[in-house]
């Protein structure tokens, strides 16, 4: 008995320690798991993501090309959703890869034509989807100049709605020949590498508008 009450006394001890020394409330216990603890004393249970993560960075790859999260950024005074930049490397050594980030469409009878973004699923991991309203640059095929080997080209994703709080990660699906990639790719982005700008108040939208003002009116030299 004496014995399991040393114990509990040790772990919660090392518990405090490891607290006080390092200013978290997230402990590991003996099976491994990480609990949260709470300041009325209960505890939760941080679960377990499906993908490890290392110093903020994240890619996919094939043969032909490599996929690299460079930022992802939801601006919440904005209606559309979150921003996110990749860079597409190619590993080719001797291809001209050609991309198609949209697809083209005419109405012979109405004289109407245009593009959209064509050849990527997101969705989160509870089954939501999400659209992509717009890829930038864009790219129709094989009229635009390809990726050469070696080279890296910077895109720009939008989504028209924002996840959850409670996501996990987004599953983001790109197409064969998409970024010039032999077969499709699947990168899985954890919800925590969304950086959030704060919503402006109607004070600080007063603050802007005032600057804005004054630079209009400041005297020229």
């Amino acid at each position: 008995m004496r014995t399991i009450v040393l114990a509990f006394l040790v772990t919660i001890a090392s518990i405090l320690i490891c607290r006080s020394a390092i200013g978290q409330e997230i402990v590991q216990r003996a099976d491994g798991t990480k609990v949260r603890l709470n300041e009325d004393g209960s505890w939760d249970v941080i679960p377990v993501l499906p993908f490890e993560t290392s110093q903020k960075s994240i890619s996919a790859k094939d043969l032909l090309i490599e996929i690299k999260l460079r930022s992802a950024e939801l601006d919440q005074n904005e209606i559309v959703g979150p921003v996110f930049k990749f860079s597409i490397v190619s590993l080719s050594p001797d291809k001209i890869l050609k991309l198609r980030t949209h697809s083209t469409y005419y109405n012979e009878f109405t004289g109407d034509g245009g593009s959209y973004p064509y050849g990527f699923q997101v969705k989160d991991n509870f089954g939501n989807l999400f659209e992509v309203v717009s890829v930038s640059p864009k790219y129709e095929g094989y009229k635009d100049k390809g990726l050469r080997p070696g080279d890296t080209m910077e895109f720009e994703i939008t989504l028209n709605d924002t996840p959850l709080s409670s996501t996990i990660f987004l599953s983001f699906t790109f197409d064969a020949g998409v970024f010039g990639n032999k077969n499709s790719i699947t990168m899985k982005i954890p919800n925590e590498f969304l950086e959030r700008k704060p919503r402006k108040t109607a004070m600080d939208e007063m603050l802007e508008n005032d600057a804005r003002i004054r630079e209009l009116f400041k005297p020229r030299e």
